[in-house]
């Protein structure tokens, strides 16, 4: 995933060192919105609520969308799909929440955040309603794996 972030961004950036400054740009863009919404010091809470373990045949849909991406050696053995409930507070009161679904993968023993591709996510998304992310996970993300000692 990692090289085709690189050669779906290389054409954008003059280096390959600028890429986490390119992509974060995204992820800026969502922090400044809530500063203005929220006000410069607001806080969050969140709850998991619900984690969806992806069966063998829904893993072989999963990998036949990375590999039609673009992903040919996609052989993911694990992926869930995480419902997190968010609440945000403002420093003036404000409040707000979301709930999101956020799709997971995991890759040489760490999990990290996959694309919002596949039947199953289109199916839960369907259910679920508002897309926080935009465009940011429709493409491949730079998203770091965590260590991970076992699959929960």
């Amino acid at each position: 995933m990692y090289e085709r972030l690189i050669a779906d961004t290389i054409d954008s950036v003059n280096s390959e060192e600028e890429i986490p400054e390119f992509v974060g740009a995204d992820i800026r863009n969502y922090i400044e919105t809530i500063g203005i919404l929220f006000g410069e010091d607001w806080e969050y809470s969140f709850e998991i609520t619900n984690r969806y373990k992806y069966t063998k045949e829904d893993l072989e849909d999963l990998n036949y969308h990375y590999k039609i991406s673009g992903v040919p050696d996609a052989g993911f053995k694990q992926a869930s799909i995480l419902t997190v409930e968010i609440a945000i507070t403002g420093i003036n009161g404000t409040e707000g929440s979301q709930t999101i679904l956020v799709p997971l993968v995991k890759e040489h023993g760490h999990w990290g955040i996959g694309q919002q591709i596949g039947s199953v996510y289109d199916t839960r998304a369907a259910e679920g309603g508002y897309d926080i992310y935009d465009r940011l996970l429709d493409g491949f993300s730079f998203s770091s794996a965590s260590e991970a000692e076992n699959d929960e």
